[in-house]
């Protein structure tokens, strides 16, 4: 245990056996600091003239003796007999023992700046690595209390001044690289507030720090913190201007301009105060981004790598309606601000894939955009692109004729592309978006492998980011292996998103009852409407943002799509009322009703209904009939149960079951029922139950809720189900098991 706590981080405090010391004499204080910071022995000659000059020698060393003996009887006091002393003291030199139960707060920093300069970058630590990197250094930051011993001077002593000047700049380069890291870290690992509270405590040590603020506003950005980034920006010229009659850099002011203009645009429609409007409901909502925090700020980092010459390959992965669009979106925008040379394209699915769609059709807009492409390329290379973009022989017919060999002529295409990049990155960095690339051939993927190798031999600054959906459990083997093969040429990272969470969903909720305090301005038919100066329902006639934040977590359970769609059905079905409040701009204010839905297929959204029923479409008859054995057991249900029901062998069944785990309908359940033998699984998603329900007809449903009531555990759900058929006919014959069961209903 260390019975000598010294901090020098900020104003010094010495604590000794748990109790404050209090210096009479401030270099007794600044002698402590020097031998606690340089460590080892130390001439008392060299001593004296560092904390007297203006002394002779003699009476110098006089005054050392004098504030040692003070500074020896403040670390003895109390102490037992038997302790070991701190100082170490002969004829002509004075040191600290460190090893005497010492514990000082510039040594645990200084210990941790050596851990990550032997790391590669914050971006490559995973896993309970990152946990406790990021654990360590959260304590080294909290030692930093500010500059090294601030606010502590000394009369006349030059040397001992021009030393702590070393020693804070010493420090704070010890403490920006923690504060750097541990901000990175915090947001690789999805916690983008603490790494905006890292930043925030940053900046407060350093507020002319550029690059400290934009990171700050860039995380605010990417939380869907709009005004919080642009208050960052003008705090940060307001003092620059104060402090150094300087305006923030063009790059600063380029990320503010695009923060403030990626607000909501003003909507163009409206409605007067209440009820359904089908035809304005979707421009009115315009939901914000959010939850894609973490996310965002790792495509920022590595954007920043790819600008500085270290290429880049980025896969945006998830199911359908998850975000990637969304998400790419928004990066696009600030990597434009970036000034970033863009090239935007998108794969699609046909009876046959095309070659180089998501690539060519972009570069060809871009390329009109130029006049001297032979100041870039020479002829033969651009014969070798009019292959492909035959556009260029129209504009240079003197163009030499294409090579015809086959595999020589996709080489030379494929080395025409590459020196094309390279001069377009030579202007600015450049970056290519192919969205869904699952839609893409084989020849395609080869033209993004060629590019990546020649971007790392060149060191090109480019950065290529794709979107994938995944909406089977496994990767296709052609584009694992093309990965996997891409991995061992340039630096690959995927990002794999999910849903959203409980916390965003209640963010976006509280988004649109209090607005985005920009009314729009109203043409046309609906210019008469004026803004109210107040919200004009009466009290307590709309659902509390937390309500209604959670009840529409659980019907969504954070899909982004099911969440947009649910919210356009409840604007339509004037069950969210819109109203326009001035000061405010739209609001939407959820009604008490919408609690009251009496089924869940009444709330099902007509797109989310035929997005699930096309991902159904592509399964065997088997798998769809074991899926809907699984909506008839409403949830939890084991192989055995689905089989029984569906009445399939065991072997279609597991074939069955393979497909529908394998397409992500269905996950294996974390827990177990209890008195219940094997692994048992539930639907992915409660709306993928509900359409699948109904989609297994009515005849089918009949049958499979008589074969249920054999099912131990499930016959409260059936029964339940059953009921409306029983009441519909006065009574049922159900077959169950080849044995006829009649269920009588008492009188009503």
């Amino acid at each position: 245990m260390s019975t000598l706590k010294i901090a020098l981080l900020g104003p010094p405090e010495v604590h000794h056996l748990n109790r404050r010391l209090s210096f009479c004499e401030r270099k007794a204080l600044a002698l402590l600091a020097y031998l606690a910071t340089e460590g080892g022995m130390h001439k008392r000659e060299k001593l004296t003239r560092l904390l007297w000059p203006e002394s002779d020698m003699a009476h110098g060393r006089t005054m050392l003796r004098a504030t040692l003996l003070r500074l020896r009887q403040m670390l003895e006091e109390k102490t037992p007999p038997d302790h070991e002393s701190h100082l170490l003291i002969t004829h002509d030199a004075l040191g600290l023992d460190l090893d005497s139960g010492i514990d000082l707060d510039l040594h645990a920093l200084e210990a941790v700046c050596r851990l990550i300069r032997a790391l590669p970058s914050p971006e490559a630590v995973q896993g309970e690595v990152r946990c406790a990197l990021i654990a360590q250094l959260d304590r080294a930051a909290a030692l930093y209390r500010g500059s090294f011993l601030q606010d502590f001077t000394l009369r006349e002593t030059l040397d001992f001044d021009n030393w702590v000047g070393m020693q804070q700049g010493y420090c704070y380069q010890c403490i920006e690289q923690v504060f750097d890291w541990l901000s990175r870290l915090q947001c690789a690992a999805g916690e983008i507030e603490q790494a905006i509270a890292t930043v925030e405590r940053w900046r407060s040590f350093d507020p002319l720090n550029e690059d400290v603020s934009l990171r700050l506003m860039q995380f605010q950005f990417a939380t869907g913190n709009r005004i919080a980034a642009l208050k960052t920006y003008e705090s940060y010229r307001d003092v620059l201007m104060k402090e150094l009659q300087a305006i923030p850099s063009s790059r600063m002011a380029t990320q503010a301009k695009f923060i403030r203009n990626a607000s909501p645009p003003p909507r163009k429609k409206t409605c007067e105060q209440t009820g359904p409007h089908p035809s304005s409901a979707r421009p009115l909502l315009d939901l914000p981004f959010v939850g894609r925090g973490a996310e965002f700020s790792r495509l920022m980092s590595l954007y920043e790598k790819a600008s500085g010459g270290q290429p880049q390959v980025v896969v945006i992965e998830g199911e359908a309606g998850i975000g990637k669009s969304r998400l790419a979106a928004a990066f696009l925008d600030w990597v434009r601000a970036q000034g970033a040379d863009v090239l935007e394209g998108k794969a699609f699915q046909a009876s046959q894939r095309l070659a180089y769609q998501p690539f060519l059709d972009p570069l060809g807009a871009r390329l009109e955009q130029e006049h001297g492409l032979r100041q870039w390329l020479g002829d033969p290379w651009l014969a070798e692109l009019s292959r492909v973009l035959p556009d260029l022989r129209e504009r240079y017919p003197d163009l030499p004729p294409t090579t015809i060999d086959g595999a020589f002529a996709s080489s030379r295409l494929f080395e025409a592309l590459a020196r094309l990049s390279h001069a377009l990155a030579a202007q600015a960095p450049l970056f290519i978006f192919a969205d869904d690339i699952q839609w893409t051939n084989k020849a395609t993927l080869d033209v993004f492998q060629y590019l990546a190798r020649s971007w790392v031999e060149h060191a090109t600054p480019a950065m290529l980011l794709l979107s994938r959906r995944s909406e089977t459990r496994d990767m296709e083997p052609e584009m694992s292996q093309w990965l996997a093969s891409l991995r061992n040429t340039i630096s690959v990272t995927r990002l794999q998103l999910g849903p959203l969470s409980a916390q965003d969903t209640l963010q976006i909720v509280r988004s649109l009852s209090h607005g985005d305090g920009a009314p729009p301005s109203l043409q046309g038919e609906h210019a008469p409407f004026q803004p109210s100066s107040q919200h004009v329902q009466a009290p307590r006639s709309s659902l509390s943002p937390q309500r209604f934040g959670a009840w529409l977590f659980a019907e969504t359970l954070g899909q982004p799509f099911y969440l947009r769609a649910l919210l356009q059905t409840l604007l339509e079905r004037g069950v969210l009322v819109p109203r326009l409040i001035a000061g405010s701009g739209w609001v939407f204010e959820p009604q008490p009703s919408i609690l009251d839905a009496a089924s869940p297929d009444n709330i099902l959204p007509p797109d989310v209904r035929e997005m699930i029923q096309r991902r159904l479409a592509r399964l065997s008859s088997p798998a769809r009939n074991l899926l809907a054995a699984g909506a008839v057991l409403d949830h939890d249900f084991t192989f055995e149960e689905l089989c029984q029901i569906a009445q399939l062998a065991p072997q279609d069944g597991l074939a069955a079951l393979d497909e529908a785990l394998q397409s992500l309908l269905l996950h294996e359940s974390s827990h177990r029922r209890e008195g219940r033998r094997g692994v048992s699984y539930h639907f992915a998603h409660d709306k993928i139950r509900q359409v699948v329900y109904a989609g297994a007809g009515d005849a089918r449903r009949r049958v499979f809720h008589g074969r249920a009531l054999t099912v131990p555990g499930h016959v409260d759900v059936p029964t339940a189900e059953l009921a409306s058929h029983v009441l519909a006919n006065g009574s049922a014959a159900l077959i169950a098991n080849g044995t006829q069961t009649r269920l009588k209903m008492p009188p009503l």
